[in-house]
C-alpha cells in the first residue's frame, strides 16, 4: 500500500494503488486488498 494514493471520488475518496499492463496483476492485488479485509467498488472508466 506504500504505492498508493487517495483522489476525491463524488462524496468519498477512492485510494489507487498502481498502474498494470495485465489485468492478471491487477486482479492479484485486488485479492490481496479483499483477503485483508477491504472492500472495493469497482468502476470502469
Amino acid at each position: 500500500l506504500n504505492d498508493c494514493f487517495v483522489k476525491p471520488y463524488k462524496s468519498f475518496f477512492g485510494v489507487y494503488c498502481g498502474k498494470f499492463e495485465e489485468k492478471e496483476e491487477a486482479e492479484k492485488l485486488r485479492k490481496k486488498l479483499r483477503d485483508l479485509g477491504f472492500e472495493t467498488f469497482i468502476q470502469k472508466i
